[in-house]
């Protein structure tokens, strides 16, 4: 359902793009306007059915392009929307049409400024991604223990296996106990993540007590998940779907994405079913939160959202989710959503860093 809406919304950005640039820049009333805008509007969709006949620099460049002109489409929505206010204000104050002509273009200019501003920024801040550390005090353990949280990977056509390198080597950097990644490992296309070998890095992930994970929305959209699954067990991975695992008087909880299982039988089960081990439930969509706090979780790891990846879509995720991003309690469990590691789709970043997650267990 999501993604007509999307492509609808899309359509419409890009029609009224169309509508709103070409009134100031002459070029775009061409026959050649009209073609690079079109294709450029469009790219974006074909890139992804002809993934598996391009060769990868060919398909990561017109990948990129579909992402930027997406970005570029999605704040010229917002940059109409700015205009057609301001030129409804200058005409309540009865401007003469050459200041408000003049005010016209002055917008699309400095529209157009600010939106390749913001490109330049949020591509620096997508690809730099920060830590972030969380200290949780429990009586449920009797040592202090480090977790990383990493989540939103999108290994794939934009993230290969030199940004996966550097990740492990900066998690190591940590010195964790545990590692636990809370899905969307791969992007879509499992067929370029396994014939660059970007997952090939997560085998060099030292954690004194394990590497744990459970899948993503993404890690399903290629059906290839089994294949994904064998791969990352073989890389040293466990992963969880719908299981659970003890790590040194730590039980985890991973799982099944909420794209394909709503149910929270699994949740109370493994909550049920459990001594006195500090309880973390792993998921990738922060859908099952309060579910987690009713049955008795003393910890909640999730990511999905990117925060919202860019304003002002922070607004939209804070409305479906009781956590989007950050930590909040809910009742005695400690909730913790990552705005993930890495992008899909759209290679910026604004406002919300990509990120991963030290926490620190003390007693």
């Amino acid at each position: 359902m999501l993604f007509p809406i999307f492509l609808l919304i899309y359509c419409l950005a890009s029609c009224l793009g169309l509508f709103f640039y070409r009134k100031n820049f002459s070029f775009l009333s061409t026959k050649s306007g009209y073609s690079f805008w079109f294709f450029a509007t469009f790219i974006f969709w074909f890139t992804r059915p002809l993934g598996a006949y391009l060769p990868d620099y060919a398909l990561k460049i017109l990948s990129m392009f579909g992402g930027y002109w997406t970005f570029f489409l999605y704040y010229t929505l917002l940059l109409f929307l700015i205009h057609g206010l301001t030129i409804f204000i200058l005409k309540r104050f009865k401007k003469r049409n050459s200041q408000i002509k003049s005010f016209s273009l002055n917008i699309s200019k400095a529209g157009l400024f600010i939106i390749f501003i913001c490109m330049i920024i949020g591509t620096y801040e997508a690809y730099n991604p920060v830590v972030r550390y969380e200290l949780i005090s429990t009586n449920k353990i009797t040592a202090p223990m480090r977790i990383v949280l990493v989540s939103d990977l999108h290994l794939g056509t934009f993230l290969g296996k030199e940004y996966c390198e550097k990740m492990v080597g900066r998690i190591n950097a940590e010195k964790p106990d545990l590692v636990l990644i809370a899905g969307d490992i791969i992007d879509d296309r499992y067929a370029i993540v396994n014939r660059q070998t970007s997952m090939k890095p997560l085998a060099r992930l030292q954690a004194k007590f394990g590497v744990a994970a459970v899948l993503g929305n993404h890690d399903y959209f290629d059906r290839k998940t089994d294949e994904e699954v064998h791969d990352l067990k073989n890389l040293g991975v466990s992963v969880l779907i719908n299981e659970s695992k003890i790590f040194d008087g730590i039980k985890v909880v991973g799982l099944k994405d909420f794209s394909k299982d709503q149910d929270i039988a699994n949740l109370t089960k493994f909550a049920a079913n459990h001594g006195n081990e500090l309880l973390i439930l792993l998921e990738h969509q922060p859908r099952r939160i309060v579910e987690s706090s009713e049955a008795g979780y003393d910890l909640y790891l999730a990511g999905h959202t990117h925060g919202g990846a860019f304003f002002p879509n922070e607004l939209f995720t804070s409305l479906i989710h009781k956590l989007d991003y950050g930590r909040k309690n809910f009742s005695d469990m400690t909730a913790i959503v990552t705005s993930g590691y890495g992008f899909f789709g759209i290679p910026v970043r604004l406002g919300i860093n990509p990120e991963y997650v030290v926490i620190d267990l003390k007693p």
